[in-house]
């Protein structure tokens, strides 16, 4: 076990004991066993909602290609790309992933961890900015139409 330095009163590093170092790692390990594992919870008529509202942005998207509307022209295809790409991808986040989770003890909430609260809001702006982009340059918007 690496020796722990700690500063003197003339600020300069000594070392300290073994005895100091089986302390501190006692301290360490009595508060492991403390830490819980925090959860966010989303309620479930939420990610229902979510669901079928993307299902219905990505199959409008999809039915602009299937069946040209002349009044809506896909003006860049990279554009129109990158927006059914990534309704696509947070629709695939939210029924793929979100489904797998555990639900709490009312089943009223689904659980989330940090990571997974963080990884639907950069779904949720890479989604909103791809779609603002296809408003903005093909004139087709989810909103309005």
């Amino acid at each position: 076990m690496a020796k722990i330095k700690k500063p003197r009163k003339d600020n300069q590093l000594c070392q300290q004991g073994q005895q100091d170092a089986w302390h501190l790692q006692e301290e360490i390990s009595s508060l492991d066993d403390k830490v819980t594992k925090q959860f966010y919870g989303m309620k479930v008529m939420t990610i229902l909602n979510a669901s079928e509202r993307l299902t219905a942005d990505f199959d409008y998207l999809a039915s602009i290609l299937e069946k040209p509307d002349p009044e809506f022209h896909i003006k860049d295809a990279l554009v129109y790309a990158e927006a059914i790409m990534a309704v696509a991808a947070q629709l695939d986040y939210v029924v793929e992933n979100l489904s797998q989770n555990e639900l709490s003890e009312d089943e009223q909430y689904v659980k989330l961890t940090k990571d997974e609260v963080m990884m639907l809001n950069t779904y949720n702006t890479n989604t909103e900015e791809a779609l603002l982009v296809l408003e903005e340059v093909c004139g087709i918007s989810l909103k309005n139409n």
